[in-house]
């Protein structure tokens, strides 16, 4: 399967001082972020994905570097605001393999929406399985965010 657009992901904003390395990321695709302010954060990706005739975002629901309780909503939550579909993805380390499964539209209950990808997350086997996290929302009674 190949995409013929231009997809985009967030990384932070350190990354955009590097030398040439930012060039390199921003070309790429890369939206610089401050995770220290997920609102902020937020209305930058929103702001992007208007200004863009096709937006793709590829972004993930967990962090990769060490283990979680489970994941952040600000996926789910730039899906809705946008009006852009989730298309669940993932590497299988086990099977040497790269999968997507088939779009979900948020519908603004986030937990149903969650356990219809349950089973596509559940078949995959991350690199590190130790650092998985738990399919569900961290904050499971978070309030929406107000952009």
């Amino acid at each position: 399967c190949k995409i013929r657009q231009r997809i985009r992901f967030v990384i932070k904003k350190e990354t955009q001082n590097w030398f040439i390395v930012g060039s390199i990321l921003r070309l790429s695709g890369a939206i610089f972020i401050d995770r220290d302010a997920p609102i902020s954060a937020l209305k930058t990706i929103l702001r992007e994905a208007r200004a863009a005739e096709d937006f793709i975002l590829m972004i993930s629901p967990k962090g990769t570097r060490k283990y979680a309780d489970g994941w952040k909503a600000g996926f789910y939550y730039i899906a809705q605001k946008t009006g852009m579909p989730l298309k669940p993805g993932g590497a299988d380390f086990a099977r040497k393999l790269a999968m997507l499964a088939p779009m979900v539209y948020p519908s603004g209950d986030i937990e149903a929406d969650i356990e219809k990808m349950r089973p596509f997350f559940e078949q995959i086997t991350a690199k590190h399985p130790e650092l998985a996290a738990p399919i569900r929302l961290m904050d499971a009674g978070e309030e929406k965010i107000a952009v």
